[in-house]
């Protein structure tokens, strides 16, 4: 197993991703406020792919900068991308 980390920020935010090199293998990593990404091979397959795990924070000014940033990652090697996490979406008021 292969591991890589970002800690938290006061109590949350922190991200955690693993992944076994039998069946995956990273070529790049991708780190930014708010989100680890992995572009490797998925082996099963033989597929370049992109896997970004998030946690977003709540502010939208935040949000926009985090969304902007992962889109400059954007790799033009890499047409499949899974992006996964907390996305802390508030999607009605009964939700706050």
């Amino acid at each position: 197993m292969k591991w890589v980390m970002q800690p938290s920020i006061n109590v949350v935010g922190g991200l955690l991703y693993l992944w076994s090199e039998d069946f995956f293998t990273l070529h790049n990593l991708l780190q930014g406020d708010g989100y680890i990404g992995l572009e490797g091979l998925w082996k099963e397959g033989g597929f370049i792919v992109t896997l970004i795990n998030i946690y977003s924070p709540c502010e939208l000014d935040l949000k926009r900068r985090l969304w902007k940033d992962l889109k400059s990652k954007e790799s033009s090697t890499c047409d499949m991308w899974c992006i996964m996490g907390d996305f802390n979406c508030v999607r009605r008021p009964c939700e706050r």
